[in-house]
């Protein structure tokens, strides 16, 4: 089985904000795929199951900072490698992304929590650029909601996400993959025209 995280915090106030771009990623690739939302008692997430292909989608319950005890769940069925964390990233411009399949959080502290869980910073993660305040206030920045302009990106932003998200699930061979979702112009190359053109 294969595991796609959504990190973020789970609040209704705080899923439209910029640090929630990786839970929202993963709330919408479940609706594209008709996928259903279910909680079970105890478990401090939440899941939705694609049976077709082996693939189980969580959302945390447990606030980004202590992502890792929704993920550590899976500590003994899932190995790390099979895990994607999809998560935001400060020090990308917007409609930026990077992939990477091992290495440091970057002082992400959803990721620092999961990596602390597994004992060890291999698993695979999917980094989505929001951008640094101008005025220095990231805590303020980072918890606000999308602006106008980034509210018309995001369908563009989301669909280039949900195709890196497959071509993961399907198993493309990682450098590949990461030469080019880590291309600068990745998002628009691909998927600015109106056709919404696929990779």
């Amino acid at each position: 089985m294969k595991l796609v995280v959504g990190l973020g915090n789970y609040p209704k106030k705080y899923w439209f904000t910029k640090h929630n771009i990786g839970f929202l990623t993963v709330q919408e690739y479940a609706r594209k795929h008709n996928l259903e939302w279910k909680r079970t008692m105890f478990h401090p997430f939440l899941s939705a199951k694609d049976e077709t292909r082996d693939v189980l989608l969580i959302l945390p319950l447990t606030y980004m900072n202590n992502s890792g005890k929704a993920v550590g769940y899976f500590r003994n069925s899932v190995n790390p490698e099979d895990i994607l964390l999809i998560c935001d990233d400060l020090n990308l411009p917007w409609l930026r992304m990077r992939l990477r399949y091992q290495g440091s959080s970057g002082g992400h502290k959803g990721l620092e929590s999961v990596f602390s869980v597994f004992g060890t910073d291999k698993i695979p993660r999917l980094r989505l650029g929001i951008d640094r305040p101008s005025d220095g206030d990231v805590v303020k920045y980072v918890l606000s909601p999308f602006g106008e302009s980034e509210r018309e990106d995001l369908p563009v932003y989301l669909s280039a996400a949900f195709a890196t998200i497959d071509r993961w699930i399907e198993g493309d061979d990682p450098q590949r993959l990461m030469s080019l979702v880590n291309d600068p112009n990745y998002v628009r190359k691909y998927f600015g025209g109106e056709d919404g053109a696929e990779v």
